[in-house]
């Protein structure tokens, strides 16, 4: 099935919206349609700097590694205290797809940083953190 330049746009509208209507942290961090989007933002920037060498080819995008970020920039403490290791992964990738939708995510200074930390898991967290920072999301 191929989507038409309508059906595209109003898909992207219905994005925009989606990001824009959230307002506060735990409305972001609990959208399974957000963690399902960047997710996928995620596992393509990743793919990106392995294939261009950036990082190690072992490099993975797991639920681990988005714990161990969420713990990193201090963005664990703002999160329900009871969460599992893939929960605080989807609350992560819901924030990045927020942001991303938004335009303050960038997936090319995700690469540049990851090129510049040799790792992408330290250039994730640099950039949560700032973006974290920016919207108050930090304790």
């Amino acid at each position: 099935m191929m989507l038409d330049s309508e059906d595209t746009s109003s898909w992207l509208i219905e994005l925009r919206n989606l990001a824009s209507s959230k307002r506060d942290l735990q409305e972001i961090v609990e959208d399974k349609r957000l963690a399902k989007i960047g997710d996928s933002v995620l596992n393509l920037l990743n793919t990106l700097a392995k294939a261009s060498k950036v990082v190690p080819e072992q490099s993975k995008v797991s639920n681990r590694m988005l714990k161990w970020v969420s713990e990193k920039v201090g963005l664990r403490a703002s999160l329900r205290k009871r969460m599992k290791e893939k929960e605080i992964g989807n609350a992560v990738e819901a924030l990045v797809a927020f942001w991303y939708i938004k335009g303050d995510f960038s997936g090319l200074e995700l690469l540049e940083e990851s090129k510049r930390q040799g790792r992408f898991d330290l250039a994730l967290a640099k950039i949560i953190e700032k973006l974290a920072k920016k919207e108050g999301y930090l304790i």
